[in-house]
């Protein structure tokens, strides 16, 4: 696997671990709320039914106070008592319509509407009774065991709900210490259990990452630095058969590294000898190319001279061709004059012709060679022969080719 699919898997652990715990913690959270709501309408409920409990002390109070003024005749007082004594009716009745509002257990809300007409009822006759001690004394007094009932049979169904209320808020309080005692335990066990699970995937990509540098990344790094500055004479140390890392890579370049410099340096060494020898080239190399400048001087003379041997040819070539035309001429008159000896030659052929017919006519004759008779024919040949020929043979033979000039032979120079 590769090192940042491992990172990448170990920030995907610790998120999923974080979520978990938040989930966990925001379920805690919902539950404490909830258990607080519950624990804040049981204190409310507990805080409302207790001041209910005061106001109907407060109006028993009123109701004998008012009695004891109006007993002497304390008229004012009894106004003051009959006030209060509607102020804490009032009051008594207001806490019990709060307590109704408020959401609690369906039992509760039972016991609190069955209060409400009993707390009615004793509100309205000590009410009652304070107004009768202003006017009527022995008429109060009359009222008063009524009163008392009342005081009693409320304080039992009161009790009953003050009870209730208690034990609703005992109950919810407890509801509330156990979830919060759960959130935490859940709380701890998924912090525990995402702790391990970060430590043991860091310790996995800590070995994974250790196993592809070989070391420790800051001696990785050291060891790659004074390589790079050029220190060939570091030792890296591989662990074990460690064959894979980047330390051992990096003791492979080394080695490969201190080999090239050696074949380099024997290069070098090649490479000044190879130099050496070819300054020794270079020199012998001046000293020919200065021989052949020498040469080349030489031979420019000599292309001059030849330059102006080129001349002279070309002026004989002139010539030459002046007794080409010449030639020319010549042997286009000698090709007339061959033409006429061929027609001169197929006289001769004719006139041998006549010859052999001569002596074909002499040897049927029977020519007799010691008779100069029989020679006087042949002589007659002859001549015939020499008039024919002789006169034709000088004239061709002065425009034979022969007779051409032949050019002056040039002196070398």
């Amino acid at each position: 696997m590769k090192t940042r699919h491992l990172l990448l898997s170990l920030g995907l652990l610790g998120v999923g671990l974080t979520a978990t715990v938040g989930t966990v913690g925001w379920w805690g959270l919902q539950a404490l709320g909830a258990s607080m709501d519950e624990t804040v309408v049981a204190t409310q409920a507990t805080q409302e039914i207790t001041l209910g409990d005061m106001m109907h002390d407060a109006l028993r109070g009123d109701v004998f106070q008012a009695l004891m003024h109006a007993q002497v005749g304390a008229h004012d007082e009894v106004k003051v008592e009959h006030k209060e004594a509607q102020a804490h009716g009032e009051g008594f009745l207001g806490r019990i319509h709060e307590l109704q509002k408020l959401p609690l257990p369906e039992d509760l809300q039972q016991g609190v509407k069955r209060l409400e007409p009993t707390v009615a009822r004793y509100v309205s006759k000590g009410q009652e009774i304070t107004a009768l001690a202003l006017t009527d004394h022995a008429a109060a007094y009359r009222q008063l065991p009524d009163f008392v009932a009342l005081f009693e049979q409320l304080e039992k169904e009161q009790d009953v709900v003050i009870e209730g209320i208690e034990a609703f808020a005992k109950a919810r309080d407890a509801q509330g210490n156990q979830q919060r005692i759960r959130t935490q335990n859940w709380m701890l066990a998924c912090t525990l259990i995402g702790a391990l699970g970060l430590l043991t995937a860091a310790l996995g990509v800590t070995r994974q990452l250790m196993g592809i540098l070989g070391d420790e990344p800051a001696k990785v790094r050291e060891l790659l630095q004074r390589v790079a500055a050029g220190d060939l004479s570091v030792d890296a140390r591989i662990q074990g058969r460690d064959s894979n890392s980047v330390l051992a890579s990096v003791a492979h370049m080394i080695k490969q590294l201190r080999s090239t410099v050696h074949e380099v340096r024997h290069n070098a060494d090649s490479v000044a000898t190879a130099s050496a020898e070819v300054s020794s080239g270079s020199a012998d190399l001046a000293t020919r190319t200065q021989d052949q400048a020498t040469a080349l001087e030489r031979s420019v003379a000599a292309l001059q001279q030849l330059s102006g041997t080129v001349g002279q040819n070309a002026d004989s070539a002139v010539q030459a061709n002046q007794l080409a035309r010449g030639a020319s001429d010549v042997a286009g008159q000698g090709g007339a004059v061959v033409a006429q000896l061929v027609h001169t030659m197929q006289d001769i052929h004719k006139a041998s012709q006549r010859i052999a017919d001569i002596i074909g006519v002499s040897t049927a004759s029977h020519f007799r060679p010691t008779s100069w008779r029989s020679m006087l024919p042949l002589r007659r040949l002859e001549q015939a022969i020499k008039a024919a020929v002789l006169p034709w043979w000088p004239v061709k033979c002065a425009h034979w080719p022969s007779a051409v000039p032949r050019p002056r032979a040039r002196s070398k120079p």
